[in-house]
């Protein structure tokens, strides 16, 4: 997305710029405000001797809004302070962007003439796994089959193929409850390729509808990649593609879903500051969407996940506090938000409850099992194992049984974040018979203890 500096003169005279929305968009995603940003600049002006005058936090919303142009040496610390080219922040005028050469790349903003698919997919998953991917380009199905036509023909895709492409992505995030994970992964790796495709030569008018799907193709393919393959390294890649796209889209709910997911990794690396970081960035976002109760609960969930997992479980009781009393307020959710609900935050909650040994975590995660849609069997195998160990040191006879129908589960449908419970499990039980059974039914099961 980039922003022209195409300047006009409206009544009065004074001059105006067009948004700088890349500007602000990566602002938001820090979670900076304006005097943050100037704060930063000021920092960076006087590292360098460069004069600081003439910079705060109005200067900085005066950019973004189009109300002024920056000045070269702010334009200069910009860059540095954001990690971005100038042409990515919208820095370049009409002019200075014709001063750029073609060239053969594999990054969005290059728009590259020619692509190597195998290079692309490494440099976004890493060696090692693109000979297993299926390219999808071939089926017959009718959507497929529209996307599939500009591809061959090499022709600039139409309304037709971009919304054709947008329903593949829907329909792939739907079945992500029903569908093996490494083969919806696979599908979900090569749908993002297909789309990065079609953007090079798309027109400027269809390239924030195919961004959006671009988007959430590579987020299904990191929820994948995280939560049923535990594949952080390959999660952490796609969702810096989501990352990238969700910045062309202006959509904030959807950089909201980008930023929270991406807290996991380090969250679950018990690496809170880095998880923090991504989660204030989604907070900023949120106060821009238009989401609606189930968005904002499941940020704080996920803070709640984030803080317990760093060994802050008070902490994670009170986000999970935090997540309930965001229900009550109204607005419209994302469709793609459909691995979220009441009994959701109730997992969240009991798990913050269980690791802070309060004895209120059965009755809370036994409601939250009770909630759970049919379909949910990857959640209700983490619930089931939660329970177990909340019940573990005094009912150790209940918790292998539970623990028993998580296994079960797991059998007919892997889900490897749940397998990692089994390892708090195994500590809470004690030295005892059923430490022995449980410990048995792992081994015969071939289910590995992280």
């Amino acid at each position: 997305m980039r922003t022209s500096a195409v300047r006009s003169r409206p009544a009065g005279g004074a001059r105006r710029y067009p948004p700088n929305h890349p500007l602000r968009w990566e602002r938001l995603e820090r979670g900076w405000s304006y005097d943050d940003v100037a704060r930063h600049l000021r920092d960076k002006l006087g590292e360098s001797g460069d004069e600081q005058t003439g910079l705060d936090g109005n200067s900085v919303r005066r950019w973004e809004a189009g109300e002024r142009w920056p000045e070269p040496r702010f334009r200069r610390h910009l860059v540095a302070l954001y990690g971005r080219t100038a042409s990515q922040l919208g820095l370049l005028t009409p002019e200075e962007l014709q001063a750029q050469p073609v060239t053969v790349g594999y990054a969005l903003e290059e728009r590259p003439t020619t692509v190597n698919h195998g290079v692309l997919l490494r440099s976004v998953l890493g060696t090692g796994l693109t000979a297993s991917l299926v390219p999808l380009f071939g089926r017959t199905d009718d959507l497929l089959g529209t996307v599939a036509t500009v591809l061959r023909r090499g022709a600039r895709p139409g309304r037709q193929e971009v919304e054709a492409y947008g329903e593949i992505a829907r329909h792939q995030w739907q079945l992500y409850w029903t569908t093996e994970a490494s083969l919806l992964f696979e599908a979900a790796v090569a749908h993002t390729q297909m789309g990065i495709r079609l953007v090079q030569s798309a027109r400027e008018e269809l390239r924030r509808d195919l961004m959006l799907s671009v988007t959430r193709s590579a987020l299904l393919a990191g929820r994948l990649a995280f939560f049923d393959l535990r594949q952080a390294a390959i999660a952490e890649r796609c969702l810096q593609l989501a990352s990238r796209t969700v910045n062309e889209t202006n959509d904030h709910a959807l950089a909201v879903g980008v930023l929270a997911h991406a807290s996991f990794v380090p969250g679950f690396a018990q690496n809170r500051g880095t998880a923090e970081v991504l989660l204030d960035g989604a907070r900023a976002h949120l106060r821009h969407a238009r989401g609606g109760p189930l968005l904002r609960s499941w940020v704080h969930s996920v803070g709640s996940e984030i803080a317990t997992l760093g060994g802050d479980p008070v902490t994670g009781i009170e986000r999970a506090r935090q997540a309930a009393d965001s229900l009550a307020k109204g607005g419209e959710d994302p469709y793609w938000l459909d691995f979220y609900n009441p009994a959701r935050l109730l997992s969240f909650r009991g798990y913050a409850e269980m690791r802070a040994g309060r004895g209120v975590a059965v009755d809370t995660l036994q409601t939250a099992l009770l909630g759970l849609e049919e379909h949910a069997s990857r959640q209700r195998t983490i619930v089931l194992l939660d329970l177990a160990a909340a019940c573990a040191r005094e009912d150790a006879a209940h918790a292998v049984d539970l623990a028993a129908e998580a296994i079960r589960l797991l059998a007919e449908d892997p889900y490897a974040t749940a397998m990692e419970r089994f390892a708090l499990l195994l500590e809470r039980l004690p030295e005892s018979p059923y430490q022995s059974e449980l410990k048995t039914q792992l081994r015969d099961n071939a289910i590995p203890v992280f």
